[in-house]
């Protein structure tokens, strides 16, 4: 299944980097993985051109993996936030209210963000729901369970204004 996350990588021009926890939002666990997108990229982007953007998996120590099924989850829902991006998706404003979820500003994002945010998150559960499909992934219970964990997630922060 990894290798197709891989030949995925590479064909979106997106590569995956592991990184070690070192902000509060990350040692507190918020985030599993982030998409960066490159917003000097071109769309379709051509052979040797920039990547369209990252995608950073946290963990405790980045050479360590911690638990196959997961990064497995969160890498393909990392991809769908880059599909969203290349197809121009996100919708106005949605870059701001991303920032201040990223720095952990859940109190800061006003309702319209806060619908922004749900929206892109849902969108990036479908695709990644996609190309795990197409990569022949077949533990739909671990999706459906990881999904729901990730948008009840994110509506209490919304609820408590905290990460």
């Amino acid at each position: 299944m990894f290798e197709e996350i891989a030949a995925l990588s590479r064909g979106m021009g997106v590569p995956v980097q592991f990184r070690a926890r070192v902000t509060e939002a990350e040692i507190l666990g918020v985030f599993g993985g982030l998409f960066e997108p490159n917003l000097n990229a071109r769309h379709p982007r051509a052979v040797g051109e920039p990547p369209i953007g990252w995608i950073s998996v946290y963990r405790q120590h980045c050479a360590i993996p911690e638990g196959a099924m997961e990064e497995l989850l969160t890498i393909a829902h990392e991809f769908g936030h880059a599909e969203s991006f290349k197809r121009g998706l996100r919708g106005d404003g949605y870059l701001e209210a991303a920032n201040k979820v990223t720095q952990g500003n859940f109190a800061a994002l006003s309702e319209r963000e806060r619908c922004l945010v749900l929206s892109e998150e849902r969108r990036a559960w479908r695709f990644g729901r996609e190309n795990l499909a197409h990569a022949g992934f077949d533990d739909w219970s671990a999706y459906w369970q990881r999904r729901a964990r990730a948008l009840r997630d994110y509506l209490r922060r919304f609820e408590a204004g905290v990460p």
